[in-house]
């Protein structure tokens, strides 16, 4: 019974292809499904013929070939152009996958295609992105990777290369080959996705059944694809789907990996830039109220990522704060970033201006003071802070006359106008306590290179 085992072996790994959406892409299954379908058109001419003619009479052969070729052409159409629709929509970004396996067993792999799949429907970022499957052999090379991509118009492909660590080994080794359809992406960068995709990789960790072992993998292939979508729309300043895709990312990453690992410090950094781009605005204020509270709630997600871990945040947040007129809320976010570090320069700004519009005037002039003579003062826009300070008196905000002039007074050959001039010193002379800011002012320095603004 030699050749049963034969057939089985044979059969086995196409029946458990049929499983996958990438099994009946291929030819052989079109081609199988198709003739299968076609038989039903001449089984029914047969049994119509069969009801109306005697046993005797001569069967119309031709009519039920014509028959059948007529039905095999028209649902092998059918197929063809069903194929080309599932490859060519999709929802959000698509992705094309294909999976290229070497002496793996069949039922294994089945299982890494089957869980990649429901897990990438799953996700929270499921919206952002549609899993296409393509058969291995049209997608074997990496020339065959980009005619398909640009055929296609696919953002994304992906090969996986499936091969068994050691002989007759029941443990896997995984390769991903990453193909970026992006123009806006040079070779440099998208080798550096290819890396990073790679270094995501594991080993399996201490004991462990190979069905969890292959669902690992599955995890692993999914993450990679978040990390490379999220790179993608970084690059394509498509940053608030950026910031969501990696903030899910480092949540799945977490089941694995520990906080302080490197490869997740990195993913909630670049996850931290795409939350904050909305609280990047000039000195004048955001667009509007809905853009602040906007870069509030962006804000505050990037806190609770990162919490002390990237510092920066803290002090753009009491930006926001400021400008939501909260100043109470402004000076704790700010205070929070100084206890992490106490020179983070952004942060010993704010306190300065926040200490100044509280009346705070003696720690306002201190700090002042050790930012003015920081290095990073000259290569301050100086331009945009005065126009904050000048947002900041139209607020209501009195003593922002202040920085009104020692803003413009730090710039060389800035001319100040008479009036502001006029109102300072009135403002001065208003309180004994302003002495120090008094001379702060008098001793201002003159920076001879500014940075320009950007």
């Amino acid at each position: 019974m030699s050749w049963l085992a034969d057939a089985h072996a044979i059969a086995r790994p196409m029946l458990l292809l049929l499983r996958t959406a990438e099994g009946w892409l291929t030819w052989r299954a079109g081609l199988i499904l198709v003739g299968l379908l076609s038989c039903f058109a001449p089984a029914w001419l047969y049994v119509d013929w069969s009801a109306q003619h005697s046993p005797k009479s001569e069967f119309p052969l031709l009519t039920v070939l014509a028959w059948y070729a007529a039905g095999f052409t028209i649902l092998l159409a059918t197929w063809i152009v069903a194929r080309e629709v599932y490859w060519r929509t999709g929802r959000g970004t698509r992705i094309a996958v294909s999976f290229a396996s070497h002496h793996v067993d069949p039922s294994d792999l089945l299982i890494v295609r089957k869980t990649f799949d429901n897990i990438g429907r799953s996700s929270r970022c499921a919206t952002y992105m549609s899993f296409r499957a393509f058969p291995t052999s049209p997608s074997s090379t990496t020339a065959d990777q980009k005619r398909i991509a640009a055929r296609y118009k696919f953002a994304l492909s992906l090969r996986v290369s499936v091969s068994p660590i050691t002989k007759d080994s029941a443990t896997y080794h995984y390769t991903v080959d990453a193909m970026v359809a992006s123009q806006k992406l040079d070779a440099k960068f998208r080798e550096s996705i290819t890396r990073l995709i790679q270094h995501l990789g594991i080993e399996p960790a201490g004991p462990s059944s190979v069905m969890n072992d292959l669902r690992r993998r599955a995890e692993w292939l999914h993450e990679a694809v978040l990390a490379t979508l999220g790179m993608v729309a970084v690059c394509e300043r498509r940053l608030a789907d950026a910031g969501n895709i990696l903030e899910y990312l480092d949540s799945a990453l977490s089941r694995r990996l520990p906080a302080d690992d490197d490869r997740r410090q990195y993913i909630r950094h670049m996850c931290c830039l795409c939350l904050m781009e909305t609280s990047w605005y000039p000195g004048t204020g955001p667009g509007g109220t809905d853009q602040l509270q906007r870069a509030i709630a962006d804000a505050h997600r990037a806190i609770q990522l990162c919490d002390s871990e990237f510092k920066w945040v803290y002090a753009t947040q009491a930006r926001n704060y400021f400008f939501a007129g909260d100043l109470e809320k402004s000076i704790g976010c700010n205070n929070k970033c100084l206890q992490i570090d106490p020179n983070e320069s952004q942060a010993v700004l704010n306190h300065a201006v926040l200490m100044l519009l509280t009346d705070k005037y003696v720690d306002a002039a201190d700090t002042f003071r050790r930012y003015l003579s920081s290095p990073d003062a000259p290569q301050t826009d100086w331009r945009d802070l005065i126009d904050f300070a000048d947002v900041a008196s139209e607020m209501g905000h009195e003593n922002a006359i202040f920085i009104q002039c020692l803003y413009r007074g730090v710039i060389p050959g800035f001319t100040i106008p008479t009036t502001l001039t006029a109102s300072l010193e009135a403002w001065l002379d208003a309180s004994a306590e302003r002495k120090p800011l008094r001379q702060l002012y008098a001793n201002r320095p003159r920076y001879k290179r500014l940075a320009q603004p950007a």
